[in-house]
């Protein structure tokens, strides 16, 4: 899932400001680890991009 904004600084450049989510599926380590303990993991990203792009 992600957002994104594009902005003309005139006929030639455009900067850009992206951002996105994204989630994977949990994952419950209790029995699989007995030297480590119980370990629960909720993976997830957040990524924020800045873009600059030169029109020919």
């Amino acid at each position: 899932m992600g957002v994104g904004a594009d902005y003309a600084l005139n006929d030639k450049w455009v900067v850009g400001l992206d951002y996105a989510y994204a989630h994977f599926s949990d994952h419950n380590f209790e029995d699989d680890s007995v030297l480590v303990g119980p370990t629960f993991v909720k993976p997830s990203t957040h990524t924020v991009s800045l873009s600059l792009n030169y029109r020919f």
